[in-house]
């Protein structure tokens, strides 16, 4: 038989209230914390229990007995064999109660002193249970606590009943001192969380919609905190048969949280300083482009990454408030889960790609040097450094069998690597371009029918340069034909076509799309999006459509 145990702990405050309505709300701890079974030879260990019920109610009650009553012997569900040897006392207003201890009915029973204790609201009750022979057994032990009361002034007494479930872990294991420093922070602070935790058991930190696996670590720190957040710490360990598993809490308050709302009102004038909005169009070439959909997600100052891996569209992008890349991801592009903070940061878009198995993501360091990490559908890895720099947005591509980078260095050639799973390539220069922004990245028709390419286009000397692989053959760049452009291009590929869209120079976005794979020339540009955008496009291939994500 499998048994599950399962214990949470709040970072503070009462963990039980009376569902009688007396007032009383409990709080219990332990020691050890958690309580863990004797070994399984030789003396049995001690522990202690000590419940404060704290009276929350706004009247005056009278208390005439508590009773603590739990399973006796040797089974999982038992606190310990006998009840002899526990040191038991209530204590209120300094005065102790003396202890009944009932080894047939399973119970210690407290009688208040005089008949009956009066408890005004604000005050307590300790019961303390002390050296208590812990059995054998990992288990779950149900604690009854029974208070016979009444409110001062009326008739007859009634029993208030609660029930606190006490966890018995293997003797080694140990998950505890949960902190956050700084517990309390500004918008978009980072805190960093601490504990302490035995070996054997699997740990995982969660908060919001992550999920973080810290079965390895002790620390961890979470990064652009914009609500206050709980984070619960959750340990998990076998023994036997039998699961156990053990939560800790801590409340992180952010002092001026994000507002979330469903309607707002306004009077007056509404400043939407730094509120970026995104939009989202989708094209087949039977029905065109649809109507733009506002959708769930708040971009940064620069355009998102889009990518499709494992039947979700996945967008990496940077925070609407600082620099940290946040991660999302939606079924239909338009509802987004609630954004996940990754731990790096980037002055720039980050470029997204599946390969693999797992989705990749490129993006410029801080310090200009490339970066990436991969998403394996539970949690992103650690950023790994490429001995490469650049001054702009990166993008990448997957073909044939490898994963593609291109990207401006600092002396403005245009440069690719590729990755073959283990290690990245030595850079080799686009050709003879040079580029004075990102480039773009898409896999369409090549020169030979019937052939695939990877084509590349950037921005060198005011037009568009296109090129495909290899791309070290020379006369394999063409010219765009398009005027001075604006910001950086964004390239899809649907059937034998490629869609190239850009911020035009009135603000709106442009698109022009190839012939097949015969034709080298571009159509002539045609306005996709007539009112001002904020900056370029992102475009993926979805479920046989285009999807384009542009901010507003």
């Amino acid at each position: 038989m499998s048994l599950t145990v399962s214990q949470s702990v709040a970072s503070e405050g009462p963990e039980t209230a009376s569902s009688d309505q007396s007032g009383l709300a409990y709080e219990m701890n332990t020691s050890p914390d958690p309580v863990r079974v004797s070994p399984a030879t030789g003396p049995l260990e001690k522990a202690d229990i000590v419940i404060v019920g704290s009276h929350q109610g706004f009247n005056q009650i009278e208390i005439r007995r508590i009773t603590v009553g739990f399973p006796i012997g040797d089974l999982s569900h038992a606190l310990t064999e006998h009840l002899k040897e526990i040191e038991a006392t209530v204590n209120h207003g300094g005065t102790s109660w003396t202890p009944s201890h009932n080894e047939a009915e399973q119970e210690i029973v407290f009688n208040a002193p005089g008949g009956a204790t009066v408890v005004d609201p604000g005050q307590g009750v300790t019961i303390q249970l002390r050296n208590i022979p812990v059995n054998r057994q990992v288990g779950t032990v149900p604690l009854t606590v029974v208070v016979s009361w009444r409110r001062v002034g009326t008739g007859s007494y009634k029993d208030d009943i609660d029930l606190l479930p006490v966890g018995k872990f293997p003797p080694t294991f140990r998950l505890d001192n949960l902190r956050a420093n700084p517990i309390s922070l500004e918008h978009s602070g980072s805190t960093t969380l601490t504990w302490e935790a035995s070996e054997g058991a699997t740990y995982k930190l969660l908060y919001g919609t992550a999920e973080i696996d810290v079965t390895k670590v002790r620390t961890y720190t979470v990064n652009n905190l914009r609500q206050t957040t709980p984070f619960y710490l959750r340990g998990t360990a076998q023994s036997g048969n039998t699961t156990v598993e053990r939560t800790l809490t801590t409340l992180v308050t952010v002092t001026v949280p994000d507002l979330e709302v469903t309607n707002l009102y306004v009077k007056g004038t509404l400043s939407t300083l730094r509120l970026s909005n995104l939009m989202c169009m989708n094209f087949t070439a039977k029905d065109g482009w649809s109507a733009p959909v506002a959708v769930s997600v708040h971009s940064g100052a620069k355009p998102p990454a889009v990518a499709a891996h494992n039947g979700r569209l996945h967008c990496v992008h940077r925070a609407l408030i600082g620099d940290y890349l946040m991660w999302t991801a939606s079924a239909d592009g338009v509802d987004w889960l609630p954004d996940e903070t990754l731990d790096f940061r980037s002055p720039d878009n980050p470029a997204l790609a599946s390969f693999n198995s797992k989705l990749y993501c490129v993006f410029r360091g801080m310090d200009n040097r490339l970066a990436w990490s991969t998403y394996d559908g539970t949690r992103w890895s650690e950023p790994q450094l490429i001995d490469l720099y650049t001054t702009h947005a990166p993008a990448i591509a997957t073909f044939e069998g490898k994963l593609y980078c291109v990207f401006r260095a600092d002396d403005s050639r245009v440069l690719w690597t590729t990755y073959n799973g283990t290690s990245w390539s030595t850079a080799s220069q686009l050709v003879t371009a040079t580029s004075s922004g990102a480039a773009a990245l898409t896999i369409g028709p090549g020169r030979t029918a019937g052939t695939q390419a990877l084509h590349a286009l950037v921005n060198s000397g005011g037009r568009w340069l296109q090129t495909q692989t290899p791309f070290n053959q020379i006369g394999t760049i063409y010219d765009g034909e398009q005027p001075n452009p604006h910001g950086p291009a964004a390239l899809a590929t649907l059937g034998q076509t490629i869609y190239l869209v850009r911020h035009g120079e009135d603000d709106a976005y442009l698109i022009q799309q190839t012939q097949p794979s015969s034709s080298s020339s571009w159509g002539r540009a045609s306005s996709l999006v007539t009112n001002t955008t904020k900056d370029a496009a992102a475009m993926t291939v979805f479920n046989d459509k285009i999807y384009l994500f542009y901010m507003r």
